[in-house]
């Protein structure tokens, strides 16, 4: 079994993270409307849907930059930023939150993982996860761990 040290998210942080999630999934769908958009700015007589269309095209990227935006500064989303540590071993993690509370999940419950330059994403659902930054292990062996025990556990699942 290993600890993790306390983990902390900002609002920021959060923030960067959920948009660029959301990018990596949905690029195509910003780069259809632009590419629409851009079609009917060439139109010579332009109708009420042309506007409409030009209009979406350059704005939905910023109203989805919004969504999230009240999405981390909802007050139901407290939860995510409070202080926790992890404990994590072979058949489950446990997060403890300062208040005393504790979470276990066993790992079957996760259906996928990601692993970014700088955290592992641990999937429960598409849009439900668990952040664990690298530099929230112990050690660099605790990671090494993590990642050839845990880690194939999650990926066999995936089959």
């Amino acid at each position: 079994m290993i600890s993790t040290f306390s983990i902390k998210s900002t609002r920021k942080s959060y923030f960067k993270l959920l948009l660029s999630l959301y990018w990596r999934r949905k690029w195509w769908l910003a780069a259809l409307w632009l590419l629409f958009a851009i079609i009917c700015l060439t139109v010579q007589e332009k109708t009420i849907w042309d506007y409409i269309v030009i209009a979406l095209g350059f704005g939905y990227p910023v109203l989805i930059t919004i969504q999230y935006w009240f999405y981390v500064r909802s007050s139901a989303n407290r939860i995510f930023f409070q202080e926790r540590w992890y404990e994590i071993d072979e058949d489950k993690l446990v997060g403890h939150f300062y208040d005393g509370t504790a979470s276990p999940i066993r790992w079957v419950h996760f259906v996928k993982y990601l692993k970014r330059n700088d955290r592992y994403l641990l999937y429960l659902s598409q849009g439900q996860f668990v952040d664990l930054p690298f530099s929230s292990f112990r050690s660099e062996e605790d990671r090494e761990w993590f990642e050839t025990s845990i880690l194939t556990i999650i990926a066999k699942r995936r089959i």
